[in-house]
């Protein structure tokens, strides 16, 4: 079994046997393959209501999206729930879920889409890969917009002024915002 980092495999055990998923950490690699399995082995046990509890700092736009569809084309129940932090690609993944909690003290960070550039085997004067990149990010922004959009039912500026912002909300102000449904 994959695991993300930090979760073991007797943590894993526990939570998937009490149907609940742990979205905890950076969302990479390690977590869209963790994500794959997961949903795979509760296809098995008959797709039943989960509850997937988030702890993210966020991470790739790409594989945060993946997950969004993992967990928005899921045929149980889902609820998402909030604790200490869901950021960035975090607070899309939360987006997907039937329902949205989020604790009283955590909070959420909705932003622009930033793209990490790795300096190995990049050629600076490669004008065209720049180009691609910048592409690449702007499609990743507009359907982090999109989502957005969908589930606060906010219009696409007011949605653009909050990311601009980029400023962690507090429960209360996601509440307001319409990212979540519920404080608990």
């Amino acid at each position: 079994m994959i695991y993300p980092d930090g979760l073991d495999a007797l943590r894993f055990k526990l939570l998937s046997e009490q149907n609940t998923l742990a979205i905890i950490g950076d969302i990479g690699i390690a977590m869209g393959d963790y994500i794959s399995e997961a949903f795979a082995i509760l296809k098995t046990m008959g797709n039943p209501d989960i509850t997937i509890e988030i702890d993210s700092g966020g991470g790739d736009a790409k594989i945060g999206l993946y997950i969004y569809d993992c967990i928005r084309l899921y045929p149980g129940k889902t609820t998402g729930l909030v604790i200490f932090r869901a950021n960035s690609m975090g607070a899309i993944i939360l987006q997907a879920c039937d329902i949205r909690r989020c604790s009283i003290h955590s909070t959420i960070l909705i932003h622009c889409i930033l793209h990490t550039i790795k300096i190995v085997n990049f050629k600076l004067n490669d004008a065209n890969h720049v180009n691609e990149l910048i592409v690449d990010c702007n499609i990743s922004q507009e359907k982090t917009e999109a989502i957005l959009i969908s589930k606060t039912k906010r219009s696409k500026g007011k949605i653009q002024s909050e990311m601009k912002k980029d400023k962690p909300m507090t429960a209360q102000q996601a509440l307001d915002f319409g990212l979540i449904d519920e404080i608990i």
